[in-house]
């Protein structure tokens, strides 16, 4: 293929280093989801008392402040990190090629800072494990983008590729069923109680989930079809694109197909009926975590006006008691005055 033709890295090297990368960081935000409190709590108090900070701790705080201020900048340092090292291993690259890379990642820099920047609600949900886990699987997809779009980079083998993608997958599906058990963990944080922008808040959130599973999706049937064109064939018997791929996976998502593309065995392999049950269990539990979570958060929006209309009822009744009783003293005082 023409893309193997250019390429200067082997990319089952990329992603295997990229995915690994990813997967510590994972761990490290896990780490600073249980942590993070104690290690500030420790911080201002040896600050207080005065007491020498040990090293060990103060890089690890200096490295989290770094992490939350720079964190896409941190990502796609190590993703050219990976990179250079890869080329520079394979030996055949020169500096026109390096400088070239560079200026690709630059470029792959901006297009994660703005594309972050247009899901900017995502870092302020409430739960701080929904927002970590919502980082990691946007480095993972832009990361894939990268490499599968990359005309640079070998096609790397389908058991890595979808084995980042899903895992991917499953930190969507374990967000969609955090916000079933409490909705509200999609919602900024906020002072102000505004019912329309929680309802709002829940359907950006959920709204978003959908295009990270179907862009997962698609990845995964992208990479089947670029690493092998057979695994999908067209009963027209026209030639498959990649704008053919996107119409498949909607059609695929949304219903159990036309049958005008299928997915078939290629060379033996099954990776892309493999996808399509994928496709098809993400379906039904995509739909059912959005419709759940909209119930859901109806269902705390209700009880939250029943506890406001009790609370205003019981306030309405301790204020007609206390007027009652104001009568009844006025009465009194009257009666005594008279006599």
């Amino acid at each position: 293929m023409e893309k193997e033709a250019l390429a200067l890295m082997s990319g089952d090297t990329v992603i295997f280093f990229y995915d690994l990368f990813v997967l510590c960081l994972f761990l490290f935000e896990l780490f600073l989801y249980v942590n993070r409190k104690k290690l500030l709590q420790e911080f201002k108090e040896n600050r207080k008392t005065g007491k020498p900070i040990p090293p060990l701790k103060r890089v690890l705080w200096k490295l989290v402040i770094y992490y939350d201020r720079h964190g896409v900048l941190t990502v796609n340092a190590i993703l050219l990190i990976i990179l250079l090292g890869t080329s520079l291993s394979s030996g055949a690259v020169g500096s026109g090629e390096l400088l070239a890379l560079a200026c690709f990642t630059v470029s792959f820099m901006g297009i994660m800072y703005f594309t972050k920047r247009l899901f900017v609600g995502l870092d302020h949900f409430k739960d701080g494990l929904v927002g970590r886990c919502v980082d990691v699987v946007f480095y993972l997809i832009l990361g894939h983008c990268f490499v599968s779009f990359s005309s640079f980079i070998e096609h790397p083998s389908l058991p890595l590729t979808l084995g980042g993608l899903l895992a991917a997958l499953a930190l969507c599906f374990l967000v969609m069923v955090r916000a079933i058990i409490n909705p509200m963990v999609l919602v900024r944080p906020s002072r102000f109680k505004k019912k329309k922008k929680d309802a709002l808040g829940i359907l950006k959130g959920m709204g978003v989930l959908m295009v990270c599973v179907l862009t997962i999706l698609y990845l995964m049937v992208f990479s089947c079809w670029s690493n092998n064109p057979e695994y999908y064939i067209s009963t027209s018997g026209q030639p498959i694109d990649a704008l053919d791929l996107i119409y498949y996976l909607f059609v695929a998502f949304s219903t159990i197909g036309f049958g005008d593309i299928v997915p078939v065995r290629a060379d033996g392999l099954f990776y892309s009926r493999l996808v399509a049950i994928t496709i098809a269990i993400a379906s039904i539990f995509t739909t059912a975590c959005f419709v759940g979570s909209v119930v859901a958060g109806a269902s705390n929006s209700a009880s939250d006006d029943m506890d406001e209309a009790s609370v205003q009822e019981a306030e309405e009744t301790e204020n007609s008691l206390e007027e009652d009783e104001a009568d009844t003293e006025i009465k009194e005082e009257t009666c005594q005055s008279r006599k």
